[in-house]
């Protein structure tokens, strides 16, 4: 398999992901709002905010579940970059973090925090945004720097960039 098919693999696979909590999210705010609109939540006192509280979470829920119909959106309709040079949007980069382990990144503009399996690798997702994407934009192979992630500093090199 091309580096290309792998990244729109990788891609499908954060859509389905990122479709399957939107839906959970639409269930949700369904459930939410007949909770407020429900008999049982009209007010018994000034004091009784079931049904307010019941109606700002299906609010909140309709709103993400709306948010991520752009996210998926923009993301089924990013370019796959082929270039390998300097690491940008849609890389797959290998990392050695603090001289032991290896882990792969893919760099996307959403879903991180997504962890994917390709074969018996395991991928992480990282977004641009991120301290760990702001550092590998821009950078290529052999590029060692460091940065503080949880008060620790952390050191990476870069060993691949597909």
């Amino acid at each position: 398999m091309s580096n290309k098919e792998l990244k729109k693999k990788l891609l499908a696979q954060i859509l389905e992901e990122l479709e399957r909590e939107r839906q959970t999210l639409i269930q949700a705010a369904q459930v939410a709002h007949e909770a407020a609109t429900h008999e049982e939540s009209k007010a018994e006192d000034k004091y009784d905010t079931r049904g307010l509280e019941a109606s700002y979470l299906a609010g909140a829920q309709a709103k993400r579940a709306m948010d991520l119909e752009k996210i998926i959106f923009d993301l089924s309709h990013l370019e796959i970059s082929s270039s390998n040079t300097n690491i940008r949007v849609t890389a797959l980069v290998k990392l050695r973090l603090n001289d032991e382990k290896v882990s792969k990144v893919f760099l996307v503009p959403h879903g991180a925090g997504i962890t994917l399996e390709a074969g018996k690798e395991k991928i992480q997702i990282v977004t641009p945004s991120s301290p760990l994407g702001q550092e590998l934009i821009g950078r290529s192979e052999g590029d060692e720097f460091e940065i503080v992630l949880a008060k620790q500093k952390q050191s990476f090199e870069i060993l691949e960039c597909l």
